[in-house]
């Protein structure tokens, strides 16, 4: 007789756990008739409520301490055994499925453990990750959230990180970096030591989004006038996107509303960007303003940016370096520097006559 594993018995709860069991937890599988099949979650001390919260909802299994520091939700008894394993089957997502599988191979081989209901093995989830709980279940145990703020004199700079932190010979984590692509991967390494391995994702919040930037024009320049910052177009048509920064949003971003401008710079040097929203179109734009920022900081955080997003349009993936693969000497460098230092041209300026360079390929 078999079980019934249909998608309308499942839970939210199902993917949370299941989620919770393979970032923080074990199943661990009888090695002889004596030992009992065994499913551990571990918490740190500081959320035991959320272990007890389980244990209660579950109606099975005990806390036990583990540490100084940490507890142990342990399931040994026959039901919760049964009741979980159903509940968390056909939600993994990560290799620790193959524990999983062997639990119920285990179960089905031993009858008299589950009145002979043979549970049937699911494959992994593939469904999209916020389809369910899973990643909040597997985000409680593993990861956790830091957010950085950096004052300015007119701006504050915030940055929303994620973290997910692994022992090195956990699958989990590799397995993550195509499943939460659609989020922002900053790093992915492992420690001096190869004790384990990091995840880190940004959560990018921008500032203002414009998504009918021919309609918007007057607000878009009105809103960002005597502004600095980051700012992003995104081809609606297939997604290829490009990041800049100015001095002035309002003058740089009117640059872009310049047929006239665009097709003059053409002339002298190569522009994804202009060449997309000449042939595209605005209506097939957006402009995002991802964030404001101190003058100074315009090509540092637009290098935070570059390195960041996937920028298809951006010729040089360097801040300020618009020479399409090609590198000045330390000399030229220098005669530029004297060369605009004299001359007082403001950084926007100073970004024009870069973009004006011509195209080396």
């Amino acid at each position: 007789m078999s079980t019934n594993n249909s998608t309308e018995n499942k839970s939210e709860l199902g993917s949370y756990l299941a989620g919770l069991i393979e970032s923080d937890g074990s199943i661990i599988i009888p090695k002889n008739s004596l030992s009992k099949p065994t499913i551990k979650i571990v918490f740190n001390i500081k959320d035991r409520p959320l272990a007890n919260c389980l244990m209660e909802r579950l109606g099975s299994g005990s806390i036990q301490s583990a540490s100084e520091n940490a507890v142990l939700y342990v399931i040994r008894d026959k039901l919760g055994i049964v009741n979980i394993v159903n509940l968390i089957n056909g939600e993994f997502r990560t290799p620790k499925i193959k524990a999983l599988h062997k639990i119920i191979d285990w179960i089905n081989a031993n009858p008299k453990y589950n009145n002979s209901n043979i549970i049937d093995k699911m494959p992994l989830n593939t469904t999209p990750l916020g389809s369910n709980s899973w990643f909040s279940g597997f985000t409680e145990g593993d990861g956790s959230f830091n957010i950085r703020v950096t004052e300015g004199i007119k701006y504050n700079n915030i940055s929303v990180t994620y973290t997910i932190s692994q022992g090195s010979k956990d699958e989990s984590v590799l397995l993550l970096v195509s499943v939460v692509g659609y989020l922002l991967i900053l790093f992915f390494c492992y420690d001096s030591l190869n004790s384990g391995c990091l995840l880190s994702l940004a959560a990018i919040i921008p500032i203002k989004s414009y998504s009918n930037v021919e309609a918007d024009k007057d607000k878009i320049l009105s809103d960002n006038k005597n502004k600095s910052g980051i700012y992003k177009w995104t081809n609606l048509i297939n997604d290829k996107q490009y990041i800049g920064s100015a001095i002035n949003l309002s003058n740089r971003l009117s640059d872009y509303y310049s047929t006239t401008y665009m097709e003059d710079a053409l002339t002298r040097s190569n522009s994804h960007i202009y060449r997309a929203l000449l042939k595209n179109g605005y209506e097939n734009f957006s402009l995002t303003i991802l964030e404001y920022c101190e003058p100074e900081q315009c090509f540092e955080r637009e290098d935070f940016y570059l390195s960041s997003e996937n920028n298809e349009y951006n010729i040089s993936k360097k801040a300020g370096a618009s020479m399409f693969g090609r590198s000045h000497s330390d000399a030229t460098k220098k005669q530029i520097s004297d060369a605009l230092t004299g001359s007082n041209k403001s950084l926007d300026t100073k970004r024009k006559m870069s973009d004006a360079q011509p195209t080396y390929v």
